[in-house]
């Protein structure tokens, strides 16, 4: 064995190590350390209009957060290879509603993560609502939707609060169950209870 043949092979390895690491390997889509790590760059390069996303016309980054409805109920009856098979489909509809540039992932759980380069907070919820439609269409024989929530990058979000906004709007959706709710949403809602305390 020579030593070039010992290489390539130690490549491959390493490739393969790298794509372990990058991937969840339920689903095939891009693992939440990943994901982090590039939306931590893209709210980096968008703090810097001299970075390569901006030349590239990168200047709104919208982030969704999308929760499958009655997926523990499919566990629990079905079990989680069925499960796993309806994250596999669900992943497939998301990634076909989404650009070839745009990044999706495995949050956690039943969660996923797309990040939407380019997108205002409206044109996200747009977005959201061809894939909430679609998963409707597609998995109503499993009777599973999915509630989605948007939000847009507004200079001086961090990380943590991007996705902070990100999770309230989903969790507003999942409230009324198979819906697309956005920060604005989140903060219509926040005004009127205020609102109301007030009046008592």
């Amino acid at each position: 064995r020579g030593l070039e043949e010992n290489v390539g092979e130690f490549r491959v390895e390493h490739e393969k190590l790298q794509d372990d690491l990058r991937y969840d390997y339920v689903t095939g889509l891009y693992n939440r350390k990943y994901f982090e790590e590039e939306i931590e760059k893209v709210i980096s390069s968008l703090k810097n209009p001299e970075s390569e996303k901006r030349k590239e016309g990168f200047s709104n980054f919208s982030l969704l957060f999308c929760d499958l409805d009655k997926f523990k109920e499919i566990n629990d009856t079905h079990g989680h290879n069925e499960g796993d098979a309806v994250l596999k489909k669900v992943s497939e509809i998301i990634k076909s509603k989404v650009r070839a540039f745009d990044i999706v992932c495995r949050w956690g759980g039943d969660e996923i993560a797309v990040g939407l380069f380019g997108a205002n907070e409206e044109e996200a919820a747009k977005t959201g609502e061809k894939i909430r439609a679609t998963v409707e269409k597609e998995m109503k024989g499993t009777g599973v939707t999915m509630s989605i929530g948007a939000v847009v990058y507004e200079k001086g979000l961090s990380m943590d609060l991007i996705t902070k906004r990100a999770d309230e709007a989903m969790y507003l959706a999942k409230k009324e169950r198979n819906n697309v709710k956005t920060h604005f949403d989140v903060l219509e809602v926040e005004k009127a209870k205020k609102q109301e305390g007030e009046k008592k």
